[in-house]
């Protein structure tokens, strides 16, 4: 039996909970699972410091190590084209309505992990003919290893598991075995950016700055804050969007909270919200 395993004390466990959701609002449960899912995850981080505990590690995030904590709890699982009715909705009752605007479309795909999601949406506008100077898609996250990974734009096959391989093979390239890279007229349209959406960020505020943005993405997201965090998020998302603008969560989350602004919009069984 392994004696020497590292720790992590439940006072401690509690003020590094606490941490995480001040910072992202996401919420880890305070249970004796979740500590020990905390203990796990973040082991490696320790001994990878060269510390001998957790309240070693807790002290260091004062030195910029608190970005690379919420990167290692937050979730990160995403796909190509992932929950497919609702794009549906997105590409050809959404976009048909905002293709009246004459000024250029601007998407926000908030909390895009690696870039998967922000990529389907410009599948979908390049399949509709529009080109960069017409529209853009801000893909944001709270963690700049998995942005990076998005600008990167190569994807391992499974990410596609989900997509029709015509559109793979017709915007990707492939970039060794089982690799596939994006493709000029995708990367054209997407701008990443790190950011967090349960703060005030000036980079969000600028790419929205005069018209707001027409369409904001934050799907299987919100589930995973606080309540407090999913007030503030809906509420910077109410303010950035224009008139009539709409918002789409991930299924999983259902419904908007009694409190929202938003009102929902139903498209066949798809519901989404509009400002």
């Amino acid at each position: 039996m392994r004696t020497n395993r590292l720790r992590l004390d439940e006072s401690t466990f509690l003020r590094l909970r606490e941490r995480i959701l001040e910072a992202s609002g996401i919420l880890i449960g305070d249970d004796e699972a979740a500590r020990l899912a905390l203990e796990r995850r973040l082991s490696a981080r320790v001994l990878m410091h060269g510390l001998n505990s957790f309240v070693q590690y807790e002290e260091k995030l004062s030195d910029g190590e608190l970005g690379s904590l919420l990167d290692i709890v937050a979730i990160h699982e995403t796909y190509f084209f992932r929950e497919s009715k609702q794009l549906r909705v997105f590409s050809d009752c959404i976009m048909k309505e905002l293709a009246r605007k004459s000024a250029p479309l601007k998407i926000w795909s908030a909390g895009c992990s690696t870039g998967e999601e922000a990529y389907t949406i410009a599948i979908l506008l390049a399949e509709l003919g529009l080109r960069p100077e017409e529209v853009v898609v801000f893909a944001s996250d709270l963690s700049s290893r998995v942005i990076s990974y998005g600008r990167e734009g190569v994807y391992r096959t499974g990410s596609f598991r989900s997509s029709p391989l015509w559109y793979r093979d017709k915007y990707f390239s492939q970039a060794g075995e089982s690799f596939w890279r994006a493709g000029d007229l995708l990367r054209g349209l997407i701008r990443f950016s790190q950011s967090n959406i349960v703060r005030s960020d000036e980079t969000v505020s600028a790419v929205a700055a005069e018209t707001g943005f027409d369409v904001i993405f934050c799907r299987n997201v919100l589930m995973y804050f606080d309540r407090k965090a999913v007030d503030r998020a809906l509420k910077s998302f109410y303010s950035l969007l224009r008139q009539g603008g709409y918002l789409l969560v991930g299924h999983a989350e259902g419904l908007l909270p009694m409190t929202s602004s938003f009102r929902a919009v139903h498209f066949g069984r798809e519901t989404v919200h509009c400002k």
